[in-house]
C-alpha cells in the first residue's frame, strides 16, 4: 500500500459523488487496501498538458533543434527535462506548467540562434 494512496477521479452531480466504472473498481480497490483512519482530498482535476502542446512541441520545438543541433530527438528531450524540469516526466505537467517548459526552451533556441515561432504560426 502506498502512502501517497490512489487518485480516482469521478463527477459531483446533484451533490452526489460518481464514478464511471472503471474508476468505480479503482475506487474499491483503493478502499479494500486501507484500514482505520484515512483522508480523502476533493479538488478539480488538473487540466493536463494538451494534444496540441505535445505536436508543437515535438513536430516543431524538438524538430527545429534537432535540425540545428543534429542530435537525436529524444536526446534533446532527456537533457531539456533534466535540465529545467529536474529530471521530471513532461507528462505530470499541466498545460500552464507545459507552457512554461516551452518558453524554457525557446529561450535557450533564441540564445543559439534557433528561431522557433510561436505555435499559431505553424502547422504542426
Amino acid at each position: 500500500m502506498s502512502e501517497l494512496g490512489t487518485i480516482v477521479k469521478g463527477r459531483v452531480i446533484s451533490g452526489r459523488l460518481c464514478f464511471n466504472s472503471l474508476e468505480r473498481a479503482r475506487w474499491t480497490a483503493a478502499i479494500a487496501n486501507f484500514s482505520g483512519d484515512v483522508e480523502i482530498i476533493i479538488r478539480r482535476p488538473k487540466k493536463e498538458r494538451s494534444h496540441d502542446q505535445n505536436a508543437y512541441y515535438w513536430g516543431v520545438v524538438i524538430q527545429l533543434i534537432t535540425e540545428y543541433t543534429g542530435d537525436v530527438p529524444v536526446k534533446l528531450h532527456d537533457l531539456f527535462k533534466k535540465t529545467y524540469l529536474g529530471g521530471r516526466s513532461t507528462t505530470t505537467l499541466t498545460t500552464r506548467e507545459f507552457e512554461d517548459y516551452l518558453e524554457q526552451i525557446k529561450a535557450w533556441a533564441a540564445e543559439h540562434n534557433i528561431i522557433i515561432p510561436d505555435p499559431e504560426r505553424v502547422d504542426f
